[in-house]
């Protein structure tokens, strides 16, 4: 994990409480109880692998999305990448404001 992840996933932890974190295939894994993210910083660039959402229904993709943009604006990241996005949620991450570019959504910081 270098710093710019450990940074991250140290303001997860004050943010959303008991997480638990791994370095997994060149990519962090962040456990919570509502939900399960895998993400990597690289080159200025903040790439959302995945975001599974455990309890539906409460916002808390909303809030991680908010979250990841709210942090990179506060440490000099300039894109946000959501890689291979379902067709499911297309709607969620244009509604965020991220832009298509087949099924990877971009968000410019």
């Amino acid at each position: 994990m270098n710093s710019e992840e450990q940074h991250f996933v140290s303001m997860m932890r004050d943010h959303f409480g008991d997480i638990v974190s791994c370095l997994d295939s060149g990519s962090v894994l962040v456990e919570h109880e509502m939900f399960v993210l895998r993400f990597s910083l690289k080159e200025m660039r903040f790439i959302i692998h995945s975001i599974r959402v455990l309890q539906e229904g409460h916002g808390i993709g909303g809030e991680i999305v908010c979250f990841v943009q709210e942090f990179c604006e506060h440490n000099l990241v300039f894109e946000i990448i959501a890689e291979n996005v379902l067709d499911s949620a297309f709607t969620f991450w244009e509604e965020a404001g991220f832009n298509a570019n087949g099924n990877n959504y971009y968000y410019d910081v």
